[in-house]
């Protein structure tokens, strides 16, 4: 069928028409940028990606647009911290005490920039170029770190794959699991034989320091016995009173060569009363030296 003069006239008012009404809406969105007046500002993300973020993403002041993301560059001095200029509407007043952040739109991967914050009535409001703090979002954290929670939930599954192979090893071979019972009982066997060795070397320490301080205390009975009955310090006395006295009578038998017979007679009685009593003194530790260790009192003569 042939297409008439009248149809192919009406298909190319048709064309036209969308034409126009195409360039009309194309107009009306490039104009609004052209005929609202913008502040530029920037603003530095550090730690992040800005993957999905694009020029011309939009500005949003929690959810409603007020500007856009006018381009995206890194810093030459510091290449972690990417430098994005943001224009915003001139009649929004960007204040001290907001922030910038990336928010991801969706399930599609792009990004656009929300500034927050501002409930500070006494913030002050930053002069046009000047750079707006910026913090990572929850979701942008979680983007970040997404790989690294994978890497880590695929280590915990490994670990756990590991564990469950070895269980289903332990149980398929049953006479490994009957040598683990029978070696933990081995175990348990020697560490009571142990432990019932240990006891009677207690038993027997108890013992053996009862015993000791037992004889330490027949020891301390014995040295007090000794100590109350020993008189070797008087026999070792007498001993030197005689030897004193032998000395004063050949003192006085030099002295008094030219005195009267009485004092010479009482010289010498004293001199055969010293000698008696070291006679006797030598007889008796001849007949029982042990008198020495015990003690007793020995039969001895006064020098008058």
């Amino acid at each position: 069928m042939a297409i008439t003069a009248l149809q192919k006239m009406r298909l190319i008012l048709f064309i036209v028409l969308m034409g126009i009404v195409a360039l009309v809406f194309i107009g009306i969105a490039l104009g609004s940028r052209f005929v609202t007046d913008y502040t530029t500002y920037y603003a530095y993300f550090e730690g992040e990606s800005l993957s999905g973020l694009s020029r011309g993403a939009s500005l949003q002041f929690y959810g409603i647009p007020i500007g856009y993301i006018e381009d995206i560059s890194y810093n030459v001095e510091d290449l972690s911290r990417l430098k994005v200029e943001i224009k915003v509407q001139e009649d929004f007043p960007v204040r001290s005490d907001m922030k910038a952040q990336t928010v991801v739109e969706g399930i599609t991967g792009k990004k656009h920039v929300n500034l927050v914050g501002g409930s500070d009535p006494s913030a002050t409001r930053l002069s046009p170029g000047e750079y707006i703090p910026t913090e990572q979002s929850i979701m942008s954290l979680f983007t970040n770190h997404a790989e690294e929670l994978l890497e880590q939930v695929n280590v915990t599954v490994g670990n756990i794959n590991e564990v469950i192979t070895n269980i289903e090893r332990l149980t398929g071979d049953e006479s490994a699991v009957v040598n683990i019972l029978k070696n933990t009982e081995e175990i348990t066997m020697a560490i009571n034989t142990v432990t019932d060795s240990v006891g009677a070397m207690a038993r027997s320490i108890q013992s053996t320091l009862a015993h000791t301080e037992e004889i330490a205390m027949k020891v301390d009975a014995m040295v007090g016995t000794v100590t109350e009955e020993t008189d070797i310090a008087g026999l070792m006395n007498n001993v030197d009173g005689a030897l004193v006295a032998m000395r004063d009578v050949a003192e006085k038998f030099s002295m008094t060569a030219e005195q009267s017979r009485e004092d010479i007679s009482e010289i010498t009685r004293s001199f055969r009363d010293a000698s008696v009593n070291i006679n006797i003194l030598s007889q008796q530790l001849r007949d029982n030296p042990s008198l020495i260790l015990r003690g007793r009192n020995i039969q001895r003569r006064e020098i008058n």
